[in-house]
């Protein structure tokens, strides 16, 4: 094998190990004015192509109701607000998606009595990476 593959070959495993542990920091829900608003933190991001804002009444069953694009790969901690036009779900959560198509997920974010903000707290499920293709 050439020098060059081999050079080639350890900067895509790098890469791949690096796209993997993205993971979120931090995901709320808050109140914006009259308004909520889903926040999210990563501690760096690589190969990001968007976030899907996905919301449940049951838990299970997901669609999503938001894009929000990724601003390119940084070294640094990033975090992003998107304010919520369709409310009045149970559930939350966060889908970062990869150039490769796969994505990770948020843990869950549960509202209480129906309501968006301030009575939010998190289900203590962990942040599940799936390598799902989406294409």
């Amino acid at each position: 094998m050439k020098k060059t593959n081999i050079i080639l070959a350890i900067i895509l495993m790098a890469a791949s190990i690096a796209t993997a542990q993205q993971t979120f920091t931090n995901v709320a829900l808050q109140a914006v004015g009259t308004q909520a608003a889903i926040t999210f933190t990563l501690p760096s991001e690589v190969n990001t192509t968007n976030f899907r804002v996905e919301a449940s009444n049951n838990g299970t069953d997901y669609k999503v109701i938001a894009i929000v694009p990724s601003k390119g790969n940084s070294v640094l901690p990033r975090t992003y607000t998107h304010r919520l036009y369709e409310t009045g779900y149970k559930y939350y959560r966060v889908a970062r998606v990869t150039m490769n198509g796969s994505f990770i997920y948020s843990q869950h974010l549960e509202t209480k009595n129906d309501e968006v903000a301030p009575q939010i707290h998190t289900t203590g499920m962990p942040t599940q990476t799936l390598a799902t293709n989406l294409r």
